[in-house]
């Protein structure tokens, strides 16, 4: 514990600082099979647009008309400051709103340079939107 930590505080009480955002995305169904301890993705080929409002380290939430609801881990592509971004994730929340859906995604699998590119991004080494 350091000394000064009593008088810190935090502008979010979340894991992972979101990010208001507006980034139009491909979203793609992921099918996912377990072959032995590892759990393997196959993705599919029904794209579906869609726009991510918030973003952060851990996820995103993103609006949809494409998505069925049946689904449990999608795959999105996003440009982010001229970086191609691809994630999979995993639906956790889904809120239906008339025709529009909105879902919050949890990271599953990304490489390392994508990681690199939303920290710089969401903690504002990067140029924003």
């Amino acid at each position: 514990l350091f000394k000064h930590s009593n008088n810190l505080t935090r502008s979010q009480k979340r894991k992972y600082r979101r990010v208001p955002v507006n980034i139009i995305s491909d979203i793609y169904p992921v099918y996912s099979s377990i072959k032995g301890n590892s759990r393997s993705y196959s993705i599919g080929s029904n794209v579906k647009k869609g726009n991510i409002i918030n973003l952060s380290s851990g996820g995103l939430k993103i609006r949809t008309d494409g998505i069925k609801g049946n689904e449990k881990y999608v795959k999105v592509i996003f440009t982010l400051n001229k970086y191609n971004v691809e994630i999979i994730g995993k639906i956790v929340r889904l809120y239906q709103y008339e025709d529009i859906k909105e879902l919050t995604i949890q990271f599953i699998k990304m490489s390392l340079k994508d990681i690199n590119i939303i920290n710089k991004f969401v903690y504002k080494y990067l140029p924003g939107y």
